[in-house]
C-alpha cells in the first residue's frame, strides 16, 4: 500500500496519530489534575488545618470537597473539636458546671469523661474550701479525704490542720479542752502532728491524773467544772501549774494532796470552799490568793506547805479548819480580815517562820494550840482588851503579847 510521504521524507499519518495521542494525554492529566490530585491537595491541606488546631478554616475546606474521602467525618470531628476546646476554656477559666454541661453534650469524645470527672473534682474542691470558710473543719476534711487526687488536696488538709491547731487554741484559753480536742481529731491530727491531742481527750473527760501522766505539767480544767473531785491531782508530783474556770465552787478533800512541784494556782473569784487536805504537803507552792467569796477552809488544806510564805484571808471565811497551815515552814505573815470568826485548833502549829499576826474584832474563837510552835510573840488584835478577854481563847504554847486597838495590851499563853 502507497503512504504519502513529505518532500524529505515524513509520514504524515504517523505524526497526526502521535499529536491525538499526545492530546488525548494532556487532556486526561487535565481530567486528572482537576477531578484527583486538586481535591487530593485541598484535602491534605485541610487535614493540616485541623492537625494544627484551625478547625474553622479546616471546615470551610472540607466543605468545599462534597464528600472527597471522609471529608464529611472530618467535618464532624472539626465541630465536636470547637465544642470540645470551648468546654476546656470553660474549665479552665473555673466554670466547672457550664465545662461539665459542654464536655457531656459530646457524648465521650476525646476524653471528655476524664475532664467530667475533673470538673466534679474541682468542684468538690470548691465545696471543701466553702466549708473551711465557715468552719465546719470536720466535713472539710472529710470531703478533701475523697479528693486526693486532686493537686491542691494534701496542701489543704495541711492549712486545714493548721486551722484547727490555731481554733483549739483558742478553745483551751476558754478552758474547753474537750472541744479542742474534738476538732484537732477531726480533721486527722495524730499524737505525733499535735503532741497535745491526747492530754486534751483526758482533761476534757475530766481524767487529770491521765493528762499528767502523758506528759502535762500545766493543766486547765474543763470549763464547765463545779467540783475539783477528791484526789483529782492525788499526788502528781510532776504537776507544776493549774488553771481552773470561773465555773468552780469547791477544791473537795485532798484535791491536790501531795502535787509537791505545783508552784502556782489560778483560781477563779467564786470558790467557795477549800477541803480538808486539799493542798497538804504541796511543797513547792509559794503564794495563794484567796478568793473573796471564800467561806470555808478545810482541816489540814494546807499542811505542810513548806514554801508558802504569806496569805491573807478575807473576812467571808468563816472560819480557819484546824491544822490548816500547821507546819508551814516558811510562812512568815498572816493577814485575817475583819468577818472571820473562828480559828481552829493548831492553825498554825508549828509554822515555826511565823512571827507577825493581825485579827480581826469579829474573831469569837481560837482553838487550842493555834500558834503553837511558832515565832510568834505579838498578835495585833481589832477589838478591845474587853473583847479579847471575852474571846473563848485556848492555850497558845507559848506567851504571846496581845495589841488591841485601842494601844491596851493583854497576853496570851
Amino acid at each position: 500500500m502507497y503512504t504519502q510521504k513529505s518532500p524529505h521524507g515524513v509520514n504524515y499519518k504517523k505524526l497526526i496519530l502521535v499529536l491525538m495521542l499526545l492530546l488525548v494525554g494532556a487532556g486526561i492529566t487535565l481530567v486528572v489534575l482537576f477531578t484527583s490530585v486538586k481535591p487530593n491537595n485541598a484535602y491534605n491541606r485541610a487535614v493540616s488545618l485541623m492537625d494544627s488546631g484551625r478547625y474553622e478554616d479546616a471546615i470551610a475546606v472540607f466543605e468545599s470537597l462534597d464528600g472527597l474521602n471522609d471529608s464529611e467525618d472530618k467535618i464532624i470531628f472539626c465541630r465536636q473539636s470547637i465544642k470540645y476546646d470551648s468546654a476546656v476554656a470553660l474549665m479552665e477559666a473555673g466554670r466547672y458546671e457550664e465545662a461539665i454541661s459542654e464536655f457531656k453534650s459530646l457524648d465521650g469524645f476525646k476524653n471528655s469523661e476524664d475532664k467530667i470527672k475533673s470538673c466534679e473534682t474541682e468542684l468538690s474542691f470548691e465545696d471543701a474550701m466553702k466549708l473551711k470558710e465557715s468552719g465546719a473543719l470536720k466535713e472539710a476534711y472529710e470531703l478533701l479525704q475523697t479528693l486526693k487526687i486532686h493537686k491542691d488536696s494534701k496542701a489543704a488538709i495541711e492549712d486545714l490542720r493548721r486551722t484547727a491547731l490555731q481554733i483549739a487554741d483558742a478553745y483551751v484559753n476558754e478552758y474547753d479542752c474537750r472541744a479542742a480536742y474534738e476538732v484537732l481529731a477531726s480533721v486527722g491530727h495524730t499524737r505525733e502532728s499535735a503532741p497535745m491531742l491526747d492530754i486534751y481527750k483526758a482533761i476534757g473527760d475530766g481524767d487529770y491524773e491521765m493528762a499528767v501522766r502523758l506528759g502535762a505539767t500545766h493543766v486547765l480544767v474543763q470549763k464547765g467544772t463545779l467540783v475539783i473531785e477528791s484526789r483529782a491531782f492525788y499526788d502528781l508530783d510532776t504537776l507544776e501549774s493549774v488553771s481552773l474556770p470561773e465555773s468552780v465552787v469547791k477544791i473537795d478533800t485532798e484535791a491536790f494532796w501531795g502535787c509537791n512541784n505545783l508552784k502556782s494556782l489560778d483560781l477563779p473569784s467564786g470558790i467557795e470552799e477549800i477541803g480538808e487536805g486539799a493542798f497538804a504537803y504541796c511543797s513547792s507552792l509559794d503564794s495563794f490568793e484567796f478568793p473573796k467569796e471564800l467561806k470555808l477552809i478545810g482541816k489540814e488544806a494546807f499542811y505542810e506547805c513548806a514554801s508558802l510564805k504569806s496569805i491573807d484571808i478575807h473576812g467571808n471565811v468563816s472560819s480557819i479548819g484546824e491544822g490548816a497551815f500547821s507546819d508551814c515552814a516558811k510562812l512568815e505573815s498572816v493577814i485575817v480580815r475583819e468577818g472571820v470568826t473562828d480559828i481552829a485548833q493548831k492553825a498554825f502549829y508549828h509554822s515555826t517562820a511565823l512571827v507577825d499576826m493581825s485579827l480581826p474584832a469579829s474573831l469569837t474563837s481560837i482553838g487550842e494550840d493555834a500558834f503553837a510552835y511558832t515565832a510568834i510573840k505579838k498578835i495585833t488584835f481589832g477589838g478591845s482588851v474587853r473583847e479579847w478577854k471575852q474571846m473563848n481563847t485556848k492555850k497558845s504554847g507559848s506567851e504571846i503579847t496581845v495589841v488591841c486597838a485601842n494601844g491596851s495590851t493583854s497576853s496570851y499563853r
